[in-house]
């Protein structure tokens, strides 16, 4: 008799065993969340993934790549005035300024991601026309042009007026900003700039 009890009880093992899995995978599912790989950070609702030291997220079908992680950036956006994000997300043509090659690595960045969806130029300021990075490019000013203009320097300052953007301060401060005016551009932020 007890031979017999053990046989039902192998049995039962079995399907007991894969109804134990399915509950706990769904409910796993429903605690967790789907993830798009062990990389991936979930951040308003939107998928970041690593990739070789940078971050790539898809928006519309539109894939971006930042530099940093969007949690090590989101206090940046506060810095920005939305009445640049919105002029940034209209279709007038904006000019980056290049004329400080030590900004070259965000200018790229910025660059590789929007010109893709919107009008986008490189340009040079009056002061450094004849440089020789310069000499291929329109000459822009703030006041007259949509200009972007970032510096590596010691001091912070971000200032915009008359649709002209001066960013400086250190690399990684250029690269935060670079990173969230990517993201909102994509609409990242967008609760907290309507």
């Amino acid at each position: 008799m007890r031979r017999q009890r053990k046989q039902n009880k192998s049995k039962l093992f079995l399907p007991f065993f894969i109804i134990g899995i399915m509950v706990l995978s769904i409910f796993g599912v429903m605690i967790g969340g789907i993830s798009q790989g062990e990389d991936a950070v979930k951040y308003n609702g939107i998928y970041f993934r690593a990739d070789g030291g940078s971050y790539l997220f898809d928006v519309d079908g539109v894939q971006y790549r930042i530099m940093n992680g969007p949690t090590e950036v989101e206090g940046f956006y506060e810095d920005l005035h939305s009445e640049f994000i919105n002029d940034l997300r209209g279709n007038e043509r904006f000019y980056f300024d290049v004329s400080d090659v030590s900004s070259g690595k965000v200018i790229s960045n910025l660059y590789s991601n929007l010109a893709r969806v919107r009008p986008i130029s490189l340009a040079c300021d009056e002061e450094n026309k004849q440089e020789e990075g310069c000499l291929d490019k329109p000459i822009k000013s703030c006041g007259d042009d949509f200009l972007l203009g970032f510096e590596v320097s010691e001091e912070k300052v971000i200032s915009y007026e008359s649709k002209c953007l001066i960013v400086k301060g250190s690399s990684g401060y250029l690269g935060g900003i670079s990173d969230v005016m990517i993201m909102a551009y994509a609409g990242v932020f967008d609760e907290w700039w309507n």
